[in-house]
């Protein structure tokens, strides 16, 4: 696995239940952090988890997955890329996406951001076709 670290946060559960999800089918993906903003976080306490984990990742590229463009979580992500050029963020990607880039190699956050979007496109489909 490639060196980059994957942060997934979003609104109530959204994080655990994509940690719980992704345990259950492929284990324990070591390079991934869950964070979970609940109604009782302020966005400082958002921030501050943030920022220790942007702190331990060791210079490794790092990529956000959040829930919603704009939300909460996504805007305190969005200010942590003004000073450190090595995060990206994905708004809206989802668990096939996640689970897809477990196995695959990437140069760079960027490229992994990138393809997390990419999959999140191709795996969402409406039946019968």
């Amino acid at each position: 696995m490639t060196k980059i670290k994957v942060i997934v946060t979003g609104h109530g559960h959204y994080a655990s239940g994509m940690r719980d999800a992704i345990e259950m089918i492929v284990g324990n993906p070591r390079h991934m952090t869950f964070i979970d903003f609940s109604s009782d976080d302020s966005e400082d306490d958002l921030r501050e988890r943030f920022i220790q984990e942007v702190n331990t990742a060791g210079g490794k590229d790092i990529v956000f997955l959040t829930d919603l463009l704009g939300g909460t979580p996504f805007y305190v992500a969005a200010v942590l890329t003004q000073t450190n050029s090595h995060i990206s963020i994905v708004a809206g990607g989802n668990l096939a996406s996640l689970l897809e880039t477990l196995f695959k190699d990437y140069p760079s956050g960027r490229a992994y951001a990138e393809d997390i979007v990419h999959i999140t496109k191709n795996a969402a489909s409406v039946l019968p076709q």
